[in-house]
């Protein structure tokens, strides 16, 4: 985190989905443990994908941000990543990522709010609004 409060993802790490489904995502908590004592304090956040949808979060995305930055007092940041994750994607992720389907939430106390992305070579990511 810089002096401003910008987070910097240095690392990802993918989760097994323990439910194996291209429409439903749930991480073992186990693994995310593992994760937390390997890298204790550095998460800032999870992500997922919506393979075949729109990169906004779902009625299960928006009650699973609710429980764990609220109740949970967790303040992660939650990322989407929007398919189909074709050649185009796939050209974009060799690109600048500027026009990638992608988006980042956080639920403050307020509510659901869109939380801005930057890439490191300062172009700012398009944020897409539904939520």
């Amino acid at each position: 985190m810089d002096e401003q409060g910008n987070w910097f993802v240095e690392e990802a790490r993918p989760l097994r989905n323990i439910y194996n489904s291209p429409v439903y995502f749930e991480f073992a908590p186990e693994e995310l443990l593992q994760a937390e004592l390997t890298s204790a304090g550095q998460i800032i956040g999870v992500y997922h994908s919506h393979p075949t949808g729109f990169a906004i979060a779902s009625n299960t995305d928006r009650n699973n941000m609710q429980r764990v930055n609220q109740e949970q007092e967790i303040p992660w940041v939650w990322l989407i990543i929007s398919g189909p994750f074709g050649a185009e994607f796939q050209e974009q992720v060799r690109g600048s990522l500027k026009n990638a389907s992608i988006i980042a939430y956080h639920h403050y106390s307020e509510g659901l709010r869109i939380i801005a992305i930057h890439l490191e070579n300062g172009l700012e990511m398009q944020a897409q609004s539904g939520a």
